[in-house]
């Protein structure tokens, strides 16, 4: 009986190279990275031309690239019953191109309503070998005009092809040293450049340091390594994607980025000379999801591809995907540890909570000096009767009647001190009690997520100005877990990685570099992207929950009355309409107490009052 075989139909302009999918042998569900497939050459057709390629296996996952940069333009699974029959066509190269700027924008905004819904089919589901059913439905519902196995093949190509980023001229990328973060000190934005990473059309990549050897270098699973590197030696960079409107450019651009380490120093490597913002702060962290749900698919699609020759893995696949998903997931957030330790060690002393209880002591202090200079010109009779009568309840009235009987020029000068000391004292005996709903916690870190990005970024600019680390990503992992634990849901299993974007705003809001009024002006921006009542109540209580000495001794320190402070509240509450919410922000950004800008830790007392009025 004669072999199954390809009938090749290349009606594309250009030579195409034929490549197969396979899973290695001894790959086990048991660690997944054991399952990233193996890309390799099997053959070659000329372009405008056809041919008959036999496969080795009877079941086959193909993948048909252009020759000059290894851009699969199709991928297709041959037939086991019969001859398979492929034609490739410049409308394959178009779905490819548009499946590769998916796949940019889907790293590089990884909380994009459209990075959001794929991440939920992927990571959201047991059921791992459902994946291409649910994805191609979903890519057909978004006309996005490419389909899962394509998908695939160009995510796996942008991931180990330098060709996918290099171009036909070459892309030469800038290396800067970062200096180590200091805790509660902006970041220093390097300036002087420690080399250069020279990516070729040929698919060479190259080390240069401005001083030392040139050092070649493998691009794998989205790592750019030297031969035999380590956490602590040689060259180690993950590859992150940027929409460059985060640094002047066009929004919606995507430039290919990296941050690693080169002998165990930080480096951080841009596609353009001197950094502008601090773009490498939780840079990896914040797309960790993203770069989860890729793994996901690349270690997937063979195997549900090739089922019938991968009865085990698939049904591990089938019945085990959680537990896939959790050892991806730990893998890739060892990385990201590692990537960020040196941010990890300078929060550790700020990344304490605190509780506060707001407790009401009312303390009456009152002065009253009465003087009395009485200038006489002309030396005669007169009679002089000052009374003064005092009532102190909790308001202080003071009368003073002065009864004066002269026939002549006499001053008098009456004067009256009187200081009242009606006082709200704040005790910072840390109380993080709020009320939690399941819902709002699962959509908090999400919703914060969609925030940054949106309006071409705008509050993620406001988030990396003077970025500074304040502890806020090692708190916003420990009040998720409280949280957590209080709704009733479980968040061992979470990395910490996926707590970045509260983290990232827990940071602004408290760095001192950046006004107060700035803060909360950002903090609405927050709120008008749809932030629910619970979503701010569980926001606001994170910044009154982080340790900050300074704050909390500006918190502890602050006197006002009860009716002062109600009428902040009562400011803020006057924008109790959900469409009105972001303008009580804006209120509490500008408001003053007797001239003085409300320290950050008094206006989250108010503004938790305030939600408490809209809950």
């Amino acid at each position: 009986m004669a072999a199954n075989v390809v009938n090749i139909d290349n009606q594309y302009s250009e030579a195409l190279d034929i490549y197969t999918f396979t899973v290695p042998s001894g790959a086990s569900a048991d660690n997944p990275s054991t399952m990233y497939p193996v890309y390799t050459k099997v053959d070659s057709v000329a372009a405008n031309s056809k041919k008959t390629y036999t496969p080795s296996n009877p079941l086959e996952n193909l993948s048909f690239a252009r020759q000059s940069d290894g851009m699969p333009l199709l991928n297709q699974v041959t037939n086991i019953l019969g001859d398979t029959n492929v034609t490739i066509t410049a409308d394959d190269l178009t779905s490819a191109q548009k499946a590769f700027a998916f796949y940019q924008a889907y790293k590089g905004s990884p909380y994009s309503p459209n990075a959001l819904a794929v991440n939920d089919i992927i990571l959201n589901n047991s059921d791992l070998t459902q994946q291409n059913q649910k994805l191609n439905q979903w890519f057909s519902d978004n006309n996005v005009g490419f389909d899962y196995n394509t998908f695939s093949s160009v995510s796996y190509w942008a991931e180990n092809d330098v060709r996918a980023w290099a171009g036909s001229e070459g892309l030469t990328l800038y290396c800067y040293n970062p200096q180590p973060p200091q805790p509660m000190i902006p970041l220093v934005l390097p300036k002087d450049s420690s080399g250069q990473i020279i990516l070729g059309a040929d698919g060479s990549a190259l080390y240069q340091p401005t001083s030392g050897s040139t050092v070649e270098l493998t691009l794998s699973k989205g790592t750019l390594t030297s031969n035999g590197a380590t956490d602590t030696s040689g060259v180690n960079l993950s590859a992150v994607m940027q929409d460059m409107i985060m640094h002047g450019g066009d929004a919606g651009v995507y430039e290919l980025f990296f941050t690693g380490k080169v002998d165990g120093d930080d480096v951080i490597v841009q596609p353009y000379q001197v950094p502008q913002l601090a773009w490498w702060m939780s840079a990896y962290d914040l797309a960790y999801t993203a770069y989860t749900a890729i793994n996901i698919i690349m270690i997937s699609q063979t195997v549900i591809a090739l089922a019938k020759n991968l009865p085990t893995l698939f049904n591990a696949l089938k019945t085990g995907g959680q537990a896939v998903i959790s050892a991806v997931k730990s893998d890739l957030s060892n990385v990201a540890q590692w990537i960020s330790s040196k941010f990890t060690s300078a929060a550790a002393d700020n990344g304490d909570l605190v509780n506060v209880d707001v407790d009401t002591d009312v303390d009456v202090d009152v002065d009253v000096d009465v003087d009395t200079d009485v200038d006489t010109d002309v030396d005669v009779d007169v009679d002089i009767d000052v009374d003064i009568d005092i009532d102190i309840d909790a308001l202080v009235v003071v009368d003073v009647d002065v009864d004066i009987d002269v026939d002549i020029d006499t001053d008098v000068d009456t004067v009256v001190d009187n200081v009242v000391d009606n006082v709200t004292d704040i005790d910072t005996d840390i109380d993080t009690d709020i009320n939690v709903d399941s819902s709002a916690l699962g959509s908090l870190v999400k919703n914060i997520g969609q925030s940054l990005w949106a309006n071409k970024g705008a509050i993620f600019k406001f988030v990396l100005k003077n970025a500074a680390v304040m502890g806020g990503m090692t708190a916003a992992q420990k009040l998720l877990g409280m949280w957590g634990k209080k709704a009733g849901d479980s968040y061992a299993d979470e990395q910490p990685s996926e707590a970045a974007p509260l983290g990232l705003l827990m940071d602004y809001m408290e760095n001192p570099a950046n006004t107060i009024q700035e803060r909360w002006t950002t903090f609405s921006y927050y709120v008008d992207q749809g932030a629910s009542a619970d979503e701010q109540n569980m926001a606001v209580s994170g910044i009154l929950s982080l340790k900050n000495d300074a704050e909390d001794q500006a918190f502890s320190a602050w006197r006002w009355s009860q009716d002062d402070e109600n009428a902040a509240v009562n400011a803020m509450a006057q924008y109790s309409s959900q469409s009105d919410w972001p303008k009580a922000y804006t209120t509490l950004a500008s408001y003053t107490y007797q001239g003085k800008t409300l320290p950050l830790k008094v206006g989250a007392s108010v503004a938790l009052k305030f939600v408490a009025k809209i809950l």
